[in-house]
């Protein structure tokens, strides 16, 4: 019997955060603005293709997440609109923004009154989050799944996965929608990838070198905790932030307790 205890809610890191609104129809205002209105100041970089409907713009959000690698990513066409808070490039092994709970927090909080005041209708969201649990090494990573999910896996195994969906009625929809709760468990290496540029009297040549004298690990946890795909009625405009306070509440659920279906 397996006795690997649970870690605290605290101890999740996590890699990127997402928030993703379905329009009932194509997006038609002017979203060119949403990104500096939302960080109130102007993106690094846009993408701008009228003619598909599509735009981008990303760029560091300053002191409004607490993670100084954070990098905010806006992705919108007709049919779906994206927030994507990333980590900017960079040597650290694990591709860690900070502490799950409080940086989803800020990015619920940098976003909600985009939401709150948006003109369009949404007959969907979603929120996701890729988070990621640091352990010593493959075994230990194998055994602490044990204390997340029914069954105890074997250290000597390899390549596992494992993706669930336990759907709920929302709390927050008077029709009580259903929401999925995806989640999809793996165990995640990491290492230094380095890129040696020589340069000569002939044609530069480049050599791609990997460290991996000392790989980092980590149970990697990925969250889509969404409100069904099969609505076709607009979601009450007054009711989209706590909606997605909601979806976040259950994410960390999610993350505190695992797919531990005895509790």
């Amino acid at each position: 019997m397996n006795t690997t205890q649970r870690r605290d809610l605290a101890d999740w890191e996590v890699e990127n955060l997402r928030l993703s609104c379905f329009p009932i129809d194509s997006v038609e205002p002017d979203v060119s603005t949403w990104w500096s209105e939302v960080v109130s100041q102007e993106p690094d970089a846009t993408i701008n293709r009228p003619k598909e409907g599509r735009f981008q713009a990303e760029g560091p959000v300053g002191e409004l997440i607490t993670s100084p690698d954070a990098r905010l990513l806006l992705s919108s066409e007709p049919s779906r609109i994206d927030w994507i808070l990333s980590k900017a490039p960079g040597e650290s092994e694990l591709p860690s923004l900070g502490g799950f709970e409080k940086l989803s927090q800020q990015f619920l909080a940098l976003l909600s009154e985009w939401l709150r005041t948006s003109e369009i209708a949404f007959k969907r969201i979603a929120f996701g989050a890729a988070c990621l649990l640091p352990v010593p090494d493959h075994d230990a990573g194998y055994d602490q799944f044990s204390a997340y999910l029914p069954f105890v896996l074997d250290p000597s195994s390899s390549d596992f996965r494992y993706r669930i969906n336990h759907p709920i009625p929302s709390e927050s929809l008077e029709d009580h929608t259903l929401l999925n709760r995806l989640q999809s468990w793996a165990l995640a290496r990491y290492s230094i990838i380095s890129f040696q540029l020589s340069v000569g009297q002939g044609p530069s040549t480049g050599k791609v070198s990997t460290t991996d004298n000392d790989p980092v690990f980590a149970c990697r946890l990925e969250l889509d905790v969404n409100t069904a795909a099969d609505r076709v009625a607009a979601l009450p405009a007054e009711t989209l932030v706590g909606l997605l306070g909601e979806l976040h509440r259950e994410a960390l659920l999610l993350a505190e307790r695992g797919d531990r279906t005895d509790e």
